[in-house]
């Protein structure tokens, strides 16, 4: 009888040893929209925390599984998105948007608020969970990804997108991903092998908020290295990537999506904040989309504060900045043609007024129907500019036109003084008999 007890009591602990848990999903909890909160209130009074909050007329749908992996060092793992759209049978562009944290932490409830607000506009948006440096180093987090993308293209119809409609957005680290995702379009070497293998991970946009295009910059290495020679240990970008850039060179490589764009990269719309280090990469990034003829788009919020999607009152302009972009690239708005100055035969030369190679820009822009002209940054001395029907005026950080201080590169015009009709001397800009004139960008007009 004891020996039948034994052999039992062997059978049972087996048993038990073969359905017990798997080990629990490492998760570091320290980025959370409230943890940055509190931080950002010390210098920053007047930002106040956005919050979720369904607007009417947008339905949601919570911790849907696009993605499971049987297999993973933690047992079967669930990847989940949540899903905002409209409250109606319309078909609508789609945006799936990607968290911040360092590749280490949060979770796709920082972009919640964020993607309420974008769907009453007329947009399906999707949070998406995607795994950590604490879980799975790159590429895990990119494949993940692309996997969700194809699940979104895939069910289409069941979530009323439109397939050839979708982009995707990112914040920080989210907006890192977002960027290497959409200018890796075709690129089997950026795939992964997740589900979903048959349909096209391809996104038609892509909106980066604060997030660089390139970890491969002279000043990321040598950042890196300086971080761990001060606190003896990797910096997170690192421990993302496997070691340093002498130590994982491959892989610093492969996730700078300035590395790979290609004509099938996707149009890219730039939002940062006042801090220089989150937009390594994007000037170069632009300037190679310029060069291939793709779409951008680049906005300044004039603070010093990364997570300014997060707080009032820089969050309405930020999801002002990324509808419009939506809109223009999804919803037929008329993508204005863009003039470079440098482009086009003008110097960047402080020195010499260079009023009539300007203006040749202006005039040649009316005659192709209107456009942007762009200052670069650099200072350009002028005298009087005279803007056409059509054409609008875009100032990039570090730009300025200079006001010539000559009397006579300013002439007189038909004016109107105090009642009389006179002749006076032109402005610096004048927009004459022009509607719908805009002057945008961070740059000066001196």
């Amino acid at each position: 009888m004891k020996k039948a007890t034994v052999v039992f009591a062997a059978c049972l602990m087996s048993s038990l040893v073969g359905w017990s848990k798997a080990p629990e999903i490492p998760r570091d909890t320290s980025f959370t929209a409230y943890s940055t909160n509190k931080k950002i209130r010390k210098y920053h009074p007047e930002a106040v925390l956005a919050l979720p909050e369904l607007p009417a007329g947008v339905r949601e749908y919570r911790d849907v599984v696009y993605s499971t992996l049987p297999k993973t060092p933690y047992g079967r793992r669930d990847l989940h998105v949540d899903i905002f759209r409209p409250d109606d049978e319309k078909i609508y562009p789609a945006l799936l948007m990607i968290h911040g944290g360092g590749w280490n932490s949060g979770d796709k409830s920082l972009q919640v608020p964020m993607a309420q607000q974008i769907a009453k506009n007329g947009y399906v948006t999707i949070p998406v969970e995607y795994r950590l440096i604490p879980e799975a180093v790159y590429p895990a987090g990119l494949h993940d990804v692309k996997t969700a993308i194809r699940w979104v293209r895939a069910h289409a119809a069941e979530y009323g997108i439109d397939p050839d409609r979708i982009a995707v957005s990112g914040c920080s680290a989210g907006a890192q991903l977002a960027t290497l995702a959409g200018v890796t379009n075709g690129s089997r070497r950026h795939e992964g092998k997740g589900q979903w293998r048959k349909t096209s991970s391809d996104v038609q946009a892509v909106i980066s908020m604060d997030g660089i295009a390139t970890f491969v910059s002279e000043s990321n290495i040598a950042d890196a290295e300086e971080r761990l020679q001060k606190k003896g240990e990797l910096p997170v970008n690192a421990k993302w990537l496997g070691g340093l850039y002498k130590d994982s060179p491959e892989n610093w490589k492969e996730a700078s999506a300035l590395l790979w764009i290609t004509p099938k990269s996707a149009p890219v719309c730039f939002i940062n904040s006042g801090l220089p280090r989150y937009s390594d990469g994007r000037d170069e990034l632009v300037a190679v989309y310029d060069s291939i003829g793709i779409y951008t788009e680049r906005h300044r919020i004039p603070v010093d504060v990364h997570t300014f999607w997060f707080f009032h009152p820089w969050f309405e302009t930020t999801v002002e900045r990324a509808v419009g972009f939506l809109d223009r690239v999804f919803k037929g708005e008329k993508v204005a043609p863009r003039f470079k100055l440098t482009d086009h035969g003008v110097a960047n030369d402080s020195t010499v007024v260079q009023t009539a190679a300007i203006q040749r820009v202006i005039d040649k822009a009316e005659t192709m129907g209107g456009g942007e002209i762009i200052v670069p940054p650099g200072t350009f001395f002028s005298g009087a500019l005279f803007f056409k029907p059509g054409t609008t005026l875009r100032l990039e950080e570090g730009a300025v036109i200079k006001g010539s201080d000559n009397i006579e590169d300013y002439p007189l015009i038909p004016s109107r003084m105090e009642g009389r009709s006179i002749y006076y001397h032109a402005a610096l800009i004048n927009a004459y008999h022009v509607d719908g004139f805009e002057i945008n960008g961070p740059g000066t007009i001196n």
